[in-house]
């Protein structure tokens, strides 16, 4: 828990310090990862339901992954993502 709660305080001073963020956060972690890292990444997301303004986000659970498969099975759908975000931006 502790190396949780030091990204967590980490990330939570920098975000205090911004009125906002300018770029887009996809996280994701593997629903199959060590309970340490996804304590840290439930942290990180009360954080961020708890600071709606300061960045436009999204988050992923990757069904089956596990550290190592985790980016594979997550890029698609955060890619997907990003493409839909900049939809707007390229409509005719």
């Amino acid at each position: 828990m502790p190396d949780a709660k030091c990204l967590f305080l980490k990330v939570s001073q920098s975000l205090a310090q911004r009125d906002s963020l300018s770029n887009p956060l996809f996280l994701s972690m593997g629903d199959q990862e060590v309970p340490k890292m996804k304590t840290a990444f439930d942290l990180m997301l009360d954080l961020l339901e708890r600071e709606p303004k300061l960045v436009h986000w999204q988050s992923l659970y990757a069904q089956g992954a596990i550290h190592s498969n985790n980016a594979q099975l997550s890029a698609p759908i955060e890619i997907e993502w990003i493409l839909n975000l900049l939809k707007p931006n390229f409509a005719p």
